[in-house]
């Protein structure tokens, strides 16, 4: 049995050697005389909480809920009454509101006991606390009400590489993601840019998650989010929905970028103008597969290498309309100015309004979405049907209208053109298997203007669009996948057509990994069309304990002609990892390392590489600076949009969630997702034996882009075994009560004279009651804690 008494009073704790019971269950009737006088409250069993301070594990209707300090008092000796703050402390997850009618006003408590259906049992010999509460009144997990914002503070992810080639060329790029939390607002940016070229922004806003409309208001500069409709980048005001405040399984599409490099390097990803990745890769065989689009619209992918030659590869990104289920829906409401993708207004002056609305019913969804502006106006509508097993199926149909400046000539100065476009898509395979297929076919009307197209004086600039064709696939058969997608797009006032094409196949046999890469793309812009395909094989081997892989490939494009790789790869330890390549092909012969250190603070990375006695040499760095207050300034490698700042103060090398180890300070961070209930779960390997755990996990349902904070505390114990003999030397009484020099209970002695003690702090003297009435006393001062030996005193 353990009972914790108030930190603030030199106080402590008298365990027993002897089995525990319950007050109801122990059998007193081995204590005689006058010893039945001094029974220790919380052995009597005429109290059904004992007064007392205890450090119980709280367990409500079956789940733990970590530990907690409970003080006791005696007017709570037949039902406890819990303060408002010792229940959020607890993390009860109950309504309050249900429990009002059983509120003491004048305590400022809740005797959650009187509510029907509710029990309470505070179990002495497992220390535990045990709530059962009635459904009704039990909150909702994932409910907005349970939403935690975060605290103040500030989050700047960086990423950035700086790389010189072989012709002294010096190219350094950044991309710099910022989050300021106060409150339940949260002011976030983004962007992104090269040396020479600027940044461009395309995202500046200040939002806040709101559950009631299952949605987030967003003031500034951000894109539209539309199923029908391309999106624009904005300045304005937006209220829109947010998916992951309730979970679903069909997610859009992003590509997987594959291919191989000849050297090291740059692979370049944009969407419209804004550069969405750009990272140094060594040579041989590259997979992208964290590449997240800003919205609709494909993906420009250019490969530059160190010899100057750029190839440039389109990739598709279409999603299906959402599938609602029955009474589902996504929404979005834009009022606000157009603005290109580096942050300036466009000729499209004034204000312009956005609507969509997708909602799910029986049958089918319905997507709808429709843009007024002055000089353009357009409407869209759509089904998606769901096929069962033969897939799903969606078409909509757009119409717009446009109204241009001519500044070619006196007369007709405004010329209003009217144009519809249409899409059909189909879709089997969009669950949370590991297959995608995805068919599309879009008309454009020759009058036809996207909004995000529309420049009101450019009338004759429009890129007239025909007919566009795409079709993505892919599929994973035991340890193989394939993936493939191709597309074409005709223009009416073009010849040739745009054609492009990727196909990607992996399979892992006994360990080792084989994959083939193809491309093609023609494109009218371009005087050649362009293509190319590798194949690389990688084994891995074990050296000095670690894993290791040997990967050889070959390759050929159009422009590199054919290109032989080889080289190693592999960690050095958990925090360094390196690879060796070298390369030939028919103009050059090339040699690179490339090592990269994870630290507890970012992950950086250095390359160096050589072609005919040429050297290039590139540097990346990534991480965060977050600020906080209870924290100060924090430098870590997590990058994601939502966080948990955790401490335990003063204990370094503590992991949660198999997260970095805390500092000196005990804080860490780690990732937690959005909207969804997380554990926050301490390891306690690395917990001293002399600390006390008051708590080792917490439950929190964070929103998008909070910064949470949770406190582990703890408490120093100072545990001794002593053994009390009594004036005439002979062991001391079985149920003689201990008291400490304040007067307060704080056990009894066991068989043999045993008295097991874990104090808070060193009490400077103990007082014995036996079971005659006799009192003796002892000194502790000189008796050192924490040695796992008997401690013979004398009490006198």
């Amino acid at each position: 049995m353990r009972i914790h008494f108030k930190p603030t009073l030199l106080t402590c704790l008298v365990l027993s050697s002897f089995p525990v019971f319950s007050a109801g269950e122990l059998n007193l009737e081995f204590i005689q005389g006058g010893a039945k006088g001094n029974i220790p409250a919380v052995l009597s069993g005429t109290q059904k909480y004992p007064a007392g301070q205890y450090v119980v594990d709280i367990f409500m209707n079956r789940e733990n809920l970590g530990r907690q300090v409970l003080s006791i008092i005696p007017e709570d000796a037949q039902s406890l009454c819990l303060s408002p703050v010792w229940i959020e402390m607890a993390q009860l997850p109950i309504k309050l509101e249900a429990f009002q009618p059983y509120f003491n006003a004048p305590r400022q408590c809740y005797t959650l006991d009187k509510f029907p259906g509710v029990k309470v049992d505070l179990d002495h010999s497992t220390q535990t606390l045990k709530f059962s509460i009635p459904q009704i009144a039990v909150r909702d997990a994932l409910s907005s009400d349970n939403w935690d914002y975060g605290i103040p503070g500030f989050r700047l992810t960086y990423s950035g590489n700086a790389s010189k080639s072989a012709d002294n060329k010096e190219q350094i790029y950044g991309n710099f993601e910022l989050n300021t939390n106060l409150g339940r607002w949260v002011l976030s940016g983004r962007t992104s840019g090269f040396n020479g070229q600027g940044f461009s922004t395309p995202e500046a806003t200040l939002s806040t998650a709101i559950g009631a409309i299952r949605g987030n208001v967003l003031m500034g500069k951000t894109q539209t989010a539309s199923t029908l409709l391309p999106d624009v980048g904005f300045y304005g005001v937006a209220l829109r929905s947010d998916s992951n405040m309730v979970p679903w399984s069909v997610r859009g599409y992003a590509p997987m970028i594959t291919g191989v490099a000849n050297s090291n390097a740059r692979i370049t990803v944009t969407q419209g103008n804004y550069t969405v990745s750009s990272q140094i890769v060594p040579p041989g065989p590259y997979a992208l597969n964290n590449i997240n689009p800003i919205g609709n619209g494909d993906l420009t992918v250019t490969i530059e290498e160190e010899n100057g030659s750029k190839t440039v590869r389109t990739y598709p990104v279409t999603t299906l309309p959402t599938l609602l289920r029955a009474g589902d829906f996504n929404y979005n409401v834009v009022v606000g100015e157009r603005a290109n993708d580096i942050g300036k207004h466009q000729d499209v002056k004034g204000v312009f309004t956005l609507a969509s609305l997708d909602y799910g019913f029986d049958p089918v969804t319905v997507n709808s979405a429709a843009i007024i502006h002055e000089k353009y106006q357009s409407l869209g509508l759509g089904l998606t049907k769901d096929l069962g097993l033969f897939g799903a199926l969606a078409a909509s149909v757009n119409g717009s209208r446009s109204t241009f400046e001519n500044t070619f000539t006196e007369y007709d100065k405004k010329r209003t053109q009217n144009g519809v476009s249409a899409m059909v898509k189909y879709a089997k395979g969009l669950t949370n298997s590991t297959n995608l297929q995805l068919l599309t076919y879009r008309y454009t009307g020759e009058k036809y203007v996207d909004f995000s197209e529309f420049i009101p004086d450019s009338l004759y600039s429009v890129d007239n669009r025909k007919e566009r064709y795409e079709a993505i696939v892919t599929q994973s058969f035991g340890n193989s996948f394939v993936s493939a997608s191709g597309w074409t797009q005709s223009y009416r006032n073009r010849s040739s057509d745009d054609i492009g094409a990727n196909f990607s196949y992996s399979v892992t046999i006994s360990q080792v990994s084989l994959s083939v890469n193809a491309n093609y793309g023609k494109y009218h812009n371009f005087d050649k069309d362009d293509y190319g395909g590798s194949f690389s094989v990688s084994v891995p081997f074990s050296a000095f304990e670690r894993p290791h892989y040997s990967t050889s490939s070959i390759g050929y494009t159009r422009s590199n002609k054919t290109t032989f790789n080889t080289g190693i790869s592999g960690s050095v330890n958990e925090k360094v990892n390196y690879s060796l390549n070298s390369g030939v092909n028919r103009n050059t012969t090339s040699a690179s390392a490339y090592a990269g250190i994870a630290f507890d603070a970012m992950q950086t990375g250095m390359s160096v590489s050589q072609s005919d006695n040429k050297t290039s040499m590139s540097i990346s760095a990534s991480g965060s600076v977050i600020g906080t207050g209870p924290t100060g300034l924090m430098m870590t490698r997590e990058q994601n949009d939502t966080i948990a700042v955790v401490k335990v103060k003063d204990l370094p090398n503590i992991r949660f969630n198999g997260s970095r180890p805390t500092g000196k300070d005990g804080t860490t961070v780690l990732y937690v997702t959005p909207y969804g209930n997380n554990d926050i779960r301490m390891d306690t390997e690395q917990v001293p034996d002399n600390v006390e755990l008051l708590n080792t996990v917490y439950s929190v349902v964070p929103t998008d882009r909070a910064i949470v904070y949770r406190e582990f505390n703890h408490v120093d114990m100072k545990r001794y075994i002593l053994r009390l003999t009594g004036r005439d030397g002979k062991p001391v009484m079985m149920g003689s009560q201990a008291k400490t020099e304040q007067g307060l209970d704080v056990g009894f002695v066991s068989n043999g004279g045993i008295l097991l003690v874990n104090a808070l702090s060193v009490p400077k003297r103990v007082t014995v009651t036996q079971q005659n009435g006799q009192q003796c006393q002892f000194s502790m001062q000189g008796i050192m804690p924490g040695e796992n030996q008997t401690k013979e005193v004398r009490c006198e």
